[in-house]
C-alpha cells in the first residue's frame, strides 16, 4: 500500500463502496463472465480432479486427522497446500497458469473499490485457487474470527456456484468498525504476543457473537453469504467472520488479499 489517494467513485462503483464502508462487504456480480469460467473450468478441471484425489489420499493414509500438517504438492507449475485436518486445498501460482483471469480482474471494479476504501493503491497477494472439497470433514476456520486489528481486503471470486450447502462465507455485519467489545484482542493481537503460542486470540465465541448481535451490539446481523458462479465478495477482515460447514458437493473459488 502506497500513500497515493485513488480517484474518486461513481454509480455503481460508489453504492459498492458505501456498502463495504457500511456492512464490511459487498457482492459484486458477474465480475467473470459464462465464458471466461466456462474456458477457466475447462484448465482447471484436471488440477482440481488431481489435487482433490490427493487430499483424500493424504487423509486415508494419515494416522490421525488431528494434526496440523499440510503437504504440499506441484502440478503443471501450480503449488498446492493440502490441510489434512480442515480438508482445504489452496492452490498457488494461479495468476501465472490462467494470465487471462488477472487481466479480467485488473479491468474489473475489484481495485477501484479496494483502492478507496483503504485510501491507497492496494496490491494483491498471488492469485489462488482454495477448494473445500469433502462433506462434513472438520474445519477449524469455522470459528468465528478476525484477521487483522486494521482494515484489510479480502477477495472470494466464486468459480462455481457457493450455495447454503457447500461452504458459503459467514460475516457478522458492521463488526469491522471499532468496538469495545473486541477492544482488548485487538491489543493482544497487535502486540504479536500470540506467534509464541501458535494461538489466535482474536478469535470469538459463536454464540457470544449471536448475542451480542441479538442485545449490545444489535447492528450486528449474521449474514449467510450465497454468490453464483463469477461472483465476487470484497470483505474487510478485520471484521468477525467465519467459514461455514461443506455439507454437500464442493466450493471451489479463486482468492486474493
Amino acid at each position: 500500500l502506497v500513500n497515493s489517494m485513488p480517484s474518486k467513485l461513481d454509480g455503481k462503483d460508489k453504492e459498492n463502496l458505501d456498502q463495504l464502508n457500511d456492512n464490511g462487504y459487498v457482492v459484486l456480480e458477474n465480475i467473470l463472465d459464462r465464458r471466461s469460467l466456462i474456458e477457466y473450468k475447462s484448465k482447471l478441471d484436471p488440477v482440481l480432479d488431481s489435487e482433490i484425489h490427493a487430499l483424500s489420499d493424504y487423509r486415508n493414509n494419515s494416522k490421525t486427522l488431528l494434526t496440523s500438517e499440510a503437504p504440499t504438492r506441484n502440478f503443471n507449475g501450480l503449488r498446492s497446500v493440502h490441510n489434512i485436518s480442515d480438508a482445504v486445498i489452496r492452490i498457488w501460482n494461479v495468476d501465472s497458469y490462467l494470465p487471462k483471469l488477472k487481466e479480467s480482474i485488473d479491468k474489473s471494479s475489484i481495485f477501484k473499490i479496494c483502492n478507496a476504501y483503504l485510501s491507497g493503491n492496494a496490491g494483491p497477494s498471488n492469485i489462488y485457487l482454495d477448494i473445500k472439497p469433502i462433506p462434513n470433514a472438520f474445519d477449524s476456520s469455522v470459528t468465528p474470527h478476525a484477521d487483522s486489528p486494521f482494515k484489510i481486503c479480502k477477495v472470494f471470486i466464486a468459480l462455481e456456484d457457493v450455495t447454503v450447502d457447500n461452504a458459503p462465507f459467514l460475516y457478522f455485519k458492521g463488526s469491522h468498525k471499532p468496538n469495545h467489545f473486541r477492544l482488548l484482542k485487538d491489543l493482544l493481537a497487535f502486540s504479536g504476543h500470540n506467534k509464541k503460542f501458535y494461538d489466535e486470540f482474536s478469535s470469538f465465541n459463536f454464540m457470544g457473537m449471536l448475542k451480542l448481535s441479538e442485545d449490545s451490539y444489535k447492528s450486528f446481523s449474521p449474514d449467510i453469504v450465497t454468490l453464483k458462479a463469477g461472483d465476487a465478495i470484497i470483505a474487510d477482515t478485520r471484521g468477525i467472520h467465519a467459514a461455514t460447514n461443506l455439507n454437500k458437493g464442493r466450493r471451489v473459488q479463486f482468492g486474493l488479499v
